[in-house]
C-alpha cells in the first residue's frame, strides 16, 4: 500500500494539503495515518508526532448509524482485493456464481439488501 503524506497546520489543527503519495522527505510533509473505517460524517481530530513525522487521524465523535449505502461501502472488499478475486476467478475458470468475486459481492448484497 502506498504511504500518503499531508501538510499539516499545527496552529489550526487541520490538514492544508494532501493526502497524496510521493512527498517523503519533503519539508513540511508528514506521513499520514487515516482513521480506519471512518464514515464521511464522523468528526475527527489529529495527533501530530514530530519525532516520527506522522499525522494520525482519529474519530472524536461517531456519526449516527450508517446509511444503507455507507454500510455497503464499508463492507465491500477493497477495489484491489476485488480485482485480485476477478483475476483468480478468470485464471481458475470460475468467473461465475461459484467464484470468489461473485461470492464476496453477493455476501455484502445479502447482508445489506435494498429496501
Amino acid at each position: 500500500m502506498t504511504q500518503l503524506y499531508v501538510q499539516f497546520d499545527t496552529g489550526e489543527g487541520r490538514i492544508t494539503a494532501g493526502p497524496q503519495a510521493g512527498m517523503k522527505d519533503q519539508s513540511g510533509w508528514y506521513a499520514y495515518a487515516p482513521a480506519p473505517d471512518r464514515l464521511p460524517r464522523d468528526e475527527v481530530d489529529y495527533v501530530v508526532d514530530d519525532e516520527f513525522g506522522t499525522v494520525i487521524q482519529y474519530v472524536t465523535a461517531t456519526a449516527p448509524e450508517p446509511t444503507y449505502a455507507e454500510s455497503r461501502a464499508l463492507t465491500y472488499p477493497s477495489i484491489a482485493n476485488q480485482l485480485d478475486k476477478l483475476f483468480h476467478d478468470i485464471d481458475n475458470g470460475t468467473l461465475n456464481e461459484t467464484g470468489e468475486f461473485f461470492t464476496a459481492i453477493k455476501e455484502v448484497k445479502d447482508s445489506y439488501p435494498k429496501a
